[in-house]
């Protein structure tokens, strides 16, 4: 969970970010861009890494993984922890929508 940070003193708001995939393999390449545009906005922007399917792991422990993630993140001094927003793609927008 390395963050894209803009530049200036926060705290900022935040995104986490979450790569679809089937839950099976983890699509990072799509999250890259969008981490890049809301840094430009000002956020910080975080792209999850969360433990696969396919390596033993069944639902709900990618849930588990966001929740100590948004944990972490709302706990970092640069980032405002009332003001953190999660999206994904595809797997990982259903992750998002799980963890709201």
């Amino acid at each position: 969970l390395g963050p894209y940070r803009p530049a200036g003193k926060g705290p900022f708001p935040a995104v986490i970010i979450c790569p679809g995939g089937d839950y099976r393999f983890l699509a990072p390449y799509e999250a890259y861009p969008v981490a890049h545009k809301f840094c430009q906005a000002g956020y910080v922007a975080y792209v999850l890494r969360y433990r696969l399917v396919g390596c033993g792991h069944a639902f709900p422990a990618q849930l588990h993984d966001l929740t100590v993630a948004l944990s972490m993140v709302r706990s970092n001094p640069d980032v405002d922890g009332g003001k953190v927003v999660l999206c994904g793609f595809s797997a990982g927008g259903h992750l998002a929508g799980a963890a709201a």
